[in-house]
C-alpha cells in the first residue's frame, strides 16, 4: 500500500504544473513556458491577425484577434489542434472574459458592443450595445462590467470614460458610471471592490486607479500612479501590479511595473519609484505565490519577480499579453479577474481516504453550483450537486461510488466545483 501511495504521488506531481502562456503580437504566436521546468516551448499555435489578448477557461487558451475579428482556441489537450470563430466584420475585438466556463464576453472596440460567444456551439449568443470604444470587462455580483475609453479618432483625442453596467441575466444597463481618462482594465480587488485603471491620455493626464464598489455602484478612493500604465493584475494575497511600459522611442532603459495593495489601499511603487523590468510591459499576471509575470513587448521577454526581477524567459515576437494557469487547481490567474474572492476550495479530507472523502467550499455570494467527479481520462463518473446555493460554508461527502452506487478502483481521480464565479478543479487519491 506504502509503494503504491509513493507511485501515485509521484505521478500526480508529474501530472500537474504551473504553465504560463504568452501571446506573441508581432509574431502572431503563442509560447508556452513550464515553470517547474523552466523550459520555453514558442509557437505552439497560431493565432489570427492583430492578436490583442490571451484567455483560457479548462479545454482552450483563447485568442482575441483584432485584424480577423475572430477567436482562436487552442486545445489544451493537444495545441495541434486549433478552431477559430469568425465574429463578423468591422468589429476590432479587444479583449474579453469568460464566465462559467462556458461564455466568453469580448469587448468590440470599433462596434462598440459586447458579444456573449458560446465556447461550446462556437457561436455568437448575444450582442449587447455599450458606450464607445470598450476595452476592460469583468463579471461580478451578477454583473457585467466593461469600461469605454471614447476615443475621437479626428481629433486624437480621449471624451470622458466610463464603466457601463449590465445585468448577467438579461444583459439590460443598469447604470453608466463616470471614471477618469482612457480606462482600459478592470480587477477585483481584496477590499471586494473593483480596481479600474485609468490610463491617461499620454501628455497631460495621467494613471489613476478608479475604487468602484460593485453592489452600490459607488465610487470610492482613487489612487494616482503617474505614467501610462495599461494593465493590472491582482494576486490572491491581495497585491496588485500594473503594467506601466517604458519604451525606448521615450528614452527608457527598463520598463516598469506598479505595486499596490488593494485591500489598505497603501502604494509601494509607481512611476517615481516603479520595479523595473526589460522594456515595453504591456500586460501583467500573477500566480497562487503572489509572483508578478510581465509580457516585455519591446524585447521579447518575460519577467517574473515580486518586488523585482528574479527570472527572466526569451519569448517570441512581441509579447504583449499573457495568462498563469495553475494545472493542479485549474484556477486561471489573468489581468482582469480574481476569482478567490469569490468561491474557495480548501481541498478534500482526508486525502489519500478509503472509504469517504469531505470535499468543503466556501461561496461568498449565492451562485448555482456544480460539483463533478472525474476519472484521469477525464470521465465523469459521478455528480455530487447541481443547484443554486446560497453564500455560505458547505461541505459534501463522495463514499468512492460511480453514479450507478459501484464501488470504483484504487487510482487519482478529480473533482471539479463549477460556479457562477469560475472553475477550481483538485485531485484526490482513492485507496482500497
Amino acid at each position: 500500500m506504502k509503494k503504491l501511495l509513493i507511485i501515485l504521488l509521484s505521478f500526480t506531481a508529474f501530472l500537474f504544473s504551473q504553465e504560463v502562456f504568452v501571446l506573441n503580437g508581432l509574431g502572431r504566436t503563442v509560447s508556452r513556458i513550464n515553470m517547474e521546468s523552466g523550459e520555453v516551448e514558442n509557437n505552439i499555435f497560431t493565432t489570427g491577425d492583430i492578436p490583442n489578448s490571451i484567455l483560457s477557461n479548462s479545454n482552450w487558451v483563447i485568442v482575441v484577434n483584432s485584424g480577423t475579428h475572430s477567436l482562436t482556441l487552442g486545445d489544451r489537450s493537444n495545441f495541434s489542434k486549433t478552431e477559430n470563430i469568425i465574429l463578423g466584420e468591422n468589429l476590432n475585438p479587444w479583449d474579453g472574459f469568460v464566465y462559467n466556463d462556458s461564455i466568453v464576453f469580448i469587448t468590440n472596440w470599433s462596434d462598440n458592443s459586447i458579444y456573449a460567444v458560446n465556447l461550446n456551439k462556437k457561436t455568437v449568443a448575444a450582442k449587447i450595445n455599450t458606450g464607445k470604444n470598450p476595452e476592460g470587462i469583468i463579471v461580478d455580483t451578477d454583473k457585467i462590467f466593461v469600461t469605454t475609453v471614447n476615443y475621437n479618432t479626428s481629433t486624437w483625442t480621449y471624451g470622458k470614460g466610463y464603466v457601463y453596467v449590465y445585468s448577467i441575466t438579461d444583459y439590460s444597463l443598469i447604470d453608466s458610471i463616470e471614471v477618469g481618462i482612457n480606462p482600459q482594465a478592470i480587477a477585483k480587488g481584496l477590499d471586494g471592490k473593483l480596481h479600474i485603471l485609468c490610463t491617461g491620455d499620454y501628455f497631460q493626464t495621467f494613471g489613476q486607479v478608479f475604487i468602484l464598489d460593485p453592489v452600490s455602484l459607488k465610487k470610492d478612493t482613487t489612487l494616482y500612479f503617474g505614467g501610462s500604465p495599461g494593465s493590472i493584475a491582482v494576486s490572491s494575497n491581495g497585491v496588485a501590479y500594473i503594467a506601466a511600459g517604458g519604451w525606448e522611442y521615450a528614452g527608457d532603459t527598463y520598463g516598469y511595473i506598479y505595486k499596490y495593495d488593494t485591500k489598505s489601499h497603501e502604494i509601494y511603487r509607481n512611476h517615481e519609484n516603479p520595479i523595473k523590468t526589460h522594456r515595453g510591459v504591456m500586460d501583467i499576471a500573477v500566480d497562487a505565490d503572489g509572483n508578478f509575470y510581465a509580457a516585455c513587448f519591446e524585447e521579447d521577454y518575460v519577467d517574473v519577480g515580486k518586488d523585482s526581477v528574479e527570472k527572466s524567459f526569451l519569448v517570441g515576437d512581441g509579447p504583449q499579453s499573457i495568462i498563469v494557469i495553475n494545472e493542479e487547481t485549474n484556477s486561471i490567474f489573468v489581468s482582469q479577474v480574481n476569482n478567490l474572492t469569490t468561491l474557495e476550495v480548501p481541498g478534500n479530507f482526508p486525502n489519500p481516504f478509503n472509504c469517504s472523502t469531505t470535499i468543503p467550499i466556501k461561496i461568498t455570494e449565492g451562485s448555482r453550483i456544480e460539483i463533478n467527479i472525474y476519472n484521469l481520462l477525464g470521465k465523469q463518473v459521478k455528480t455530487l450537486y447541481n443547484g443554486y446555493l446560497p453564500k455560505g460554508y458547505y461541505k459534501f461527502t463522495w463514499n468512492g461510488t460511480d453514479t450507478r452506487g459501484h464501488e470504483l478502483p484504487t487510482g487519482i481521480y478529480l473533482y471539479r466545483v463549477k460556479t457562477e464565479a469560475g472553475t477550481i478543479s483538485k485531485r484526490m487519491i482513492l485507496l482500497k
